[in-house]
C-alpha cells in the first residue's frame, strides 16, 4: 500500500540519500523549513516504514576486496529461503557473500561477492557447485559502478 507523501517528504528523502548523516537543521535550511518539522517528516517517514534505516556505505577495495562480482545461479529447490540461508553461511575473511537476490528467470538467485583474488572466488565457485540442488552458475566481473541518486 503507498502512502502519501509531500513534494517536501520527497526532498528530504533525496537529501537523506544523498549523505544520510545530514542534520536536519541542515536540510532544513536547505528547503526553508523549521528543524522541528523536519524532525517531525523525518520521524513520520521512519514509522511509516518509508525510510527502513541508515547504512554506511563501505569502500570493499580499500579493505582489500580488489574483486567485485556477481554470480548467477540455477538451481532445483522447492524451499528457496533454506537455500540462501545455506549460502549465505558460505561466508568467510577470505571473500564477503555482500547481497543475495531471489530473480525470475532460469537462474533464480544472484549474489554479489566481494573476494581478495579471483582465486577465493574459484574456491566458492567449487563449493557451491558442490551444494545440494546448484546445477549451473554464471560469473560476471563487476568492472566499473555508477549510480544515479533519483530526484524526486
Amino acid at each position: 500500500m503507498a502512502i502519501n507523501v509531500d513534494k517536501f517528504d520527497l526532498q528530504i528523502l533525496e537529501a537523506l540519500l544523498a549523505d544520510g548523516r545530514m542534520s536536519h537543521e541542515k536540510i532544513a535550511s536547505g528547503l526553508e523549513l523549521s528543524r522541528p518539522t523536519v524532525h517531525n517528516r523525518v520521524k513520520e517517514l521512519q514509522r511509516n516504514g518509508i525510510i527502513k534505516n541508515y547504512t554506511t556505505v563501505i569502500d570493499w577495495e580499500k579493505l582489500g576486496y580488489g574483486i567485485d562480482a556477481f554470480i548467477l545461479l540455477r538451481l532445483e529447490t522447492t524451499d528457496f529461503n533454506e537455500t540462501i540461508r545455506k549460502i549465505l553461511a558460505m561466508s568467510t575473511s577470505d571473500f564477503v557473500i555482500e547481497k543475495v537476490y531471489r530473480v525470475t528467470g532460469e537462474n533464480c538467485i544472484m549474489l554479489r561477492i566481494k573476494a581478495h583474488n579471483t582465486s577465493e572466488i574459484r574456491v566458492f565457485h567449487d563449493a557451491l557447485l558442490q551444494k545440494e540442488g546448484v546445477i549451473e552458475t554464471n560469473t560476471m566481473f563487476i568492472l566499473q559502478e555508477e549510480g544515479q541518486l533519483p530526484s524526486f
